[in-house]
């Protein structure tokens, strides 16, 4: 053992014993972390009975800390790195009233894949030891990822994978010998669940290898087993009877051949699904998911439908509104002003930047967002490539409130395309209409002003210069 683990551990525990008695409650997270130069917060995040909780966590100039939870049952909590800039992390812990949790956090700087691209960072190993370290050990497990084919490239039949996943549920059950009844209890359906969630991880797999999937009779029979009129099947996003509906498209090609995916996927529900119930949650999760991302590709035809199998419920009510703001943004569609500012202070109307004879593509940012500051770079090299074409320009806009923190980022990178800012002034403007959830984002706009794409792909795409030249032909 580390012999300043070891040395934390013994005075963290007699310490506890001391502080812990007069609460049964408490359960103590200690050790040492990583890194830790006194800027930046340690956080410990969890949810209990009282609601969602984050505690601060002090570490001392060694990158020591203790700190104590009141808990009344169990809970998993996440260690929030935070300190650590954009390498932060979280890390799963499990507590229980009167539990002693000794943390050990490591790291190193590794080159890990980044959005598509390599990037050194720092990577946190945690070890753990006390009453709670195999439950712990248990959350840190790393995501399984299986093979679908093997070493000579031919798939798996779906019975030789059921055999994988079987191997790997043994080895879980395994693990959970030695965790507590609570943390079992809450595990276990998740293992046994394991044989049906693999089934479509496995066919989409299958699928991509070419493998036909219809002429293997282990695989139809367990896709068929799934009752898809069982509400209890759809009480989710990421549900049974949704992955069923998907994987049934997949298999069968000619089904609606032509529409729109999400136009297959609502013609689906509505000739194949008997349930009023399963058809209105499969709907509703569907549609709000587009909306949500302002995806528009099928969406006027999707959304009639929609109303036939939903139509009255308060999900349809929500998916209404944003629908209503987002056939503005629809391709064909003159692009709704708004109020931006530059670097200098000017503003500018949206509508006299677009549709001036050049097609424009633009970039929605923030200097917070870690993907989008991962974009810059191809970006520039976006822009270097089209800066004396005369059909397109390039633009990007800020959607930061810290109008400081973009001055400075824009004067640091000191980019080759114009900058601007969302005004204050517009912002209320901006987000009813255009209802951007997530960035980056990136959109183009035709020389007339109106939509080509309002998702279209990033500079960091391969091939991003070529299908924006097919694109504004």
């Amino acid at each position: 053992m580390n012999v300043k683990f070891k040395h934390l551990l013994i005075l963290a525990c007699t310490v506890a014993a001391f502080s812990c008695r007069g609460n049964e409650n408490a359960a103590v997270v200690q050790g040492h972390t990583c890194r830790y130069d006194g800027t930046g917060v340690f956080l410990l995040d969890y949810t209990d009975n009282n609601g969602k909780h984050r505690d601060t966590i002090q570490v001392d100039k060694d990158g020591n800390f203790r700190h104590t939870v009141d808990c009344s049952e169990p809970v998993k909590a996440f260690l929030y790195l935070k300190y650590l800039g954009t390498d932060m992390v979280n890390i799963p812990v499990y507590l229980t009233p009167g539990a002693d949790l000794a943390v050990n956090l490591d790291g190193e700087t590794k080159v890990v894949d980044f959005y598509g691209t390599k990037k050194e960072r720092y990577v946190v190993t945690p070890t753990f030891k006390g009453k709670t370290a195999n439950e712990s050990n248990y959350l840190n497990l790393p995501y399984k990822v299986y093979d679908y084919s093997k070493d000579n490239g031919i798939p798996f039949t779906y019975k030789e994978f059921r055999e994988k996943v079987s191997e790997y549920q043994q080895y879980l059950k395994g693990l959970l010998k030695s965790c507590c009844k609570p943390f079992v209890d809450e595990r276990m359906p998740e293992i046994e669940d394991m044989q049906q969630q693999q089934l479509f991880m496995y066919g989409y797999g299958a699928l991509r290898l070419g493998y036909k999937l219809t002429d293997d009779a282990d695989f139809m029979s367990s896709l068929t087993s799934i009752d898809i009129e069982d509400t209890t099947n759809c009480n989710v996003r990421s549900s049974l009877s949704d992955l069923f509906v998907r994987m049934n498209l997949q298999l069968y090609p000619e089904l609606y051949k032509g529409d729109k995916e999400i136009v297959r996927y609502m013609k689906y529900l509505k000739e194949k699904i008997d349930n009023p119930v399963v058809r209105e949650r499969l709907s509703d999760f569907a549609i709000q998911s587009m909306v949500q991302s302002c995806c528009t590709d099928g969406v006027g035809e999707a959304f009639e439908i929609y109303r036939d199998l939903s139509g009255s419920s308060e999900i349809f009510k929500s998916n209404e509104k944003v629908y209503n703001g987002i056939k503005n943004i629809m391709p064909g569609m003159q692009a709704p002003d708004f109020l931006v500012e530059d670097v200098s202070g000017n503003s500018f109307h949206f509508k006299d930047i677009v549709g001036k004879g050049r097609a424009v593509y633009v970039d929605f940012w923030a200097t917070w967002c870690s993907p989008c500051c991962a974009e810059i770079p191809y970006m520039e090299k976006l822009a270097g490539k089209f800066k004396d074409n005369k059909e397109i320009v390039l633009i990007s806009i800020s959607v930061d409130n810290d109008r400081e923190k973009w001055e400075e980022k824009v004067k640091a990178d000191n980019p080759s395309w114009p900058q601007y800012i969302i005004s204050p002034k517009g912002e209320k403007e901006f987000d009813s209409i255009y209802n951007i959830n997530g960035i980056p984002r990136f959109m183009l706009i035709d020389k007339n002003g109106c939509f080509i794409d309002n998702n279209t792909i990033r500079p960091s795409f391969d091939g991003s210069e070529d299908f924006l030249k097919k694109l504004i032909k």
